[in-house]
């Protein structure tokens, strides 16, 4: 065989093995593409729930003064404050924070952990795998009793991963940042696999309006201890936000030296939501006024 011939023969071997290398490659990313972004999807999904239902406790908490339920709600785990009697502002029950100079308030790590737990249970009533389920998917999600494991992150275990279910909460000034750990599984034919991890930042601004409040309710006791009255309007700008979008009210109860308080920001409105309203209640103590601004 001539030199020539032995060549042409080499080069269409490697023109042979290219062809199917290119073939195998081909294949391998066109089943492997779809399944990527099944996955995303679906992680994409899941962490929208999270933002929805956080986002929807972060309202309903701070609306109560940093309680799902400040009477206390078992199936949230919620304690409450222990008192007998609360403030009724419209739908909402609010907490007294502040009777003369005796305060009570929530601390802001006790605020994070109510919205944990209120996630723990409200997460799944937002989740519909559906559709997915539509295209041939079977479905797995936590069923954990909560009450019965007293919220116990470290119990909240599932049988198809070693990874439990968690959550975590950090509230910051510009936006609530919230962790997950939630294991899904999703079978199909042969092939199944599990997501676990998921995350979002709520911009609400909940620490913010917790600290301001916290200050405040620090003034009007310290006002009463020196039995003078606290009008907040004279002290508006200890208690003004760097954008002045947080607004104090207080509402007078006509009957007995009781107030609910209101700090309202209005800067979610610039992302499409509504303003959170941190509440809370007074009560025998000589404080009116209000801050605009």
């Amino acid at each position: 065989m001539k030199k020539g011939q032995i060549t042409m023969f080499i080069i269409l071997g490697i023109v042979i093995v290219l062809i199917l290398s290119l073939a195998f490659y081909v294949s391998r990313k066109t089943t492997a593409e779809p399944q990527f972004l099944e996955r995303e999807s679906f992680a994409d999904y899941i962490s929208s729930c999270l933002a929805q239902t956080g986002t929807e406790g972060i309202y309903k908490i701070a609306a109560q003064g940093g309680y799902v339920n400040p009477k206390g709600d078992t199936a949230y785990g919620e304690t409450g404050d222990g008192l007998p009697v609360h403030y009724y502002l419209g739908q909402h029950q609010l907490p007294y924070v502040l009777d003369g100079n005796k305060t009570s308030m929530r601390s802001l790590s006790y605020v994070d952990t109510a919205l944990s737990r209120y996630l723990a249970v409200e997460l799944p009533h937002c989740l519909n795998f559906s559709f997915f389920q539509g295209q041939g998917y079977t479905v797995s999600v936590p069923t954990i009793n909560w009450e019965a494991i007293d919220f116990d992150f470290s119990k909240a275990t599932v049988p198809y991963s070693p990874e439990g279910v968690r959550f975590s909460v950090v509230s910051r000034d510009s936006d609530v940042v919230i962790v997950a750990k939630y294991p899904v599984l999703f079978a199909k034919k042969d092939s199944s696999f599990v997501l676990s991890d998921f995350s979002t930042t709520v911009p609400l601004r909940l620490s913010l309006l917790e600290h301001t409040a916290e200050k405040l309710v620090e003034q009007i006791s310290n006002a009463y201890s020196n039995r003078t009255a606290y009008d907040l309007f004279l002290h508006c700008a200890e208690y003004a936000s760097s954008d002045k979008q947080v607004n104090i009210y207080a509402t007078p109860n006509l009957y007995s030296a009781d107030y609910a308080v209101m700090l309202i920001d209005a800067a979610p409105t610039s992302q499409g939501l509504a303003p959170l309203r941190y509440q809370f209640a007074v009560r025998n103590v000589l404080f009116g006024g209000l801050c605009v601004g």
